[in-house]
Order: C-alpha cells, then sequence, then structure tokens
C-alpha cells in the first residue's frame, strides 16, 4: 500500500535490496518495521526520524493543512 500511495508515475520512487552499504543516490531512507519506522537523511549522516507507526503519522502531519 506504501509503494502504491507514493508510485503513481514512472520515476521519483524506487524500492532496491536491503543492504545499508549502498549508496543509490538516495536523499533519504526509509526502513520500515512491524512495531518502527526509521527515516535517515542523506548518507545515513542523520536520522530524521525514529518512531512508532503513531509518532510517524503525527510526523507526517506536520506542516499540512486542512
Amino acid at each position: 500500500q506504501m509503494i502504491a500511495h507514493f508510485k503513481q508515475t514512472p520515476g521519483g520512487f524506487y524500492i532496491y535490496a536491503v543492504d545499508l552499504d549502498q549508496d543509490c543516490w538516495q536523499d533519504y531512507e526509509y526502513h520500515v518495521f512491524e512495531d518502527l519506522v526509521k527515516i535517515t537523511g542523506p548518507r545515513q549522516e542523520t536520522i530524521e526520524f525514529t518512531g512508532t507507526w503513531e509518532k510517524f503519522e503525527e510526523y507526517c502531519k506536520v506542516g499540512e493543512t486542512v
């Protein structure tokens, strides 16, 4: 469902096999687990977010207008 949400046109969103030392010129990495979401910034130098699905939902809504 997450893939279908983001991948609606060619390009822009790709999925690669797990290899933590791999550099595919990605801006961010999303590590998605059953009870945890972790987002790292460029080259895994900064952690943008780590937390539960509930906290991730709140994180995504920051700055969102209704």
